[in-house]
């Protein structure tokens, strides 16, 4: 039987349409991540052989059924390498909006310079494409935007324009004991229009006290 080009253009649009295997998320930072000597003290590739914790929590993130990850973590626990390893990815292999909220915007500068860039230093495939924008919302406070093409993570201090700006499809809440509860469901709210089409929420905190927000979300996340 004669194909016809019709045909031909169908099957390759339908080629085109078809998704590979997507790598887990901690093979691809082991594969694509350097660390420098302002990260860590121990440099090279990112390895998970000292912090094994650090990969079930990128295994757990990678669960096409998980939309809310809520982490009951003491200090020190390469937290912070986790919410990054979660982001960056994304960044490169499908650049989408993502969001990283801080319980204050003074803390937001320091972070992303002292952080957040040296982390993405050692990434060849993200540094050299990544430009930045600094915005300020109308109480002058500024926040770091990082931007890929096709994607952006924006860094923002708990302002009530921060909470209900554009929507996103992943957020980062940082530090949830230093916020009110309802400042937390304004964050996740702005992933919204992403329910059920991928949309991930990562809230993390060290509790301070028996009602601390980051208690209720570890016990209602799903």
């Amino acid at each position: 039987m004669t194909s016809s080009p019709y045909t031909f253009i169908s099957d390759k649009i339908l080629e085109s349409l078809t998704w590979a295997d997507e790598q887990a998320t901690a093979e691809w930072c082991s594969e694509n991540i350097i660390i420098s000597g302002e990260v860590s003290g121990r440099t090279g590739y990112l390895s998970f052989d000292k912090y094994p914790w650090s990969k079930e929590i990128l295994d757990d993130w990678d669960r096409d059924n998980l939309e809310e990850y809520a982490m009951w973590a003491s200090t020190q626990v390469a937290k912070t390498t986790g919410q990054f390893c979660c982001i960056v990815k994304p960044l490169v292999t499908d650049p989408c909006a993502i969001l990283f909220a801080m319980a204050s915007d003074k803390m937001v500068s320091d972070f992303v310079s002292e952080k957040f860039d040296p982390f993405v230093a050692g990434i060849a495939a993200l540094k050299d494409k990544m430009t930045v924008k600094q915005e300020e919302d109308k109480s002058r406070l500024k926040n770091a935007t990082k931007i890929v093409p096709g994607g952006r993570v924006s860094f923002v201090g708990n302002t009530p324009i921060n909470r209900r700006g554009k929507t996103v499809k992943y957020v980062f809440i940082d530090e949830a004991a230093l916020y009110e509860y309802s400042n937390i469901e304004e964050f996740k709210s702005r992933t919204k229009s992403f329910e059920g089409l991928g949309r991930k929420i990562f809230i993390v905190s060290s509790p301070m006290y028996h009602l601390d927000p980051i208690i209720t979300e570890y016990e209602n996340a799903y």
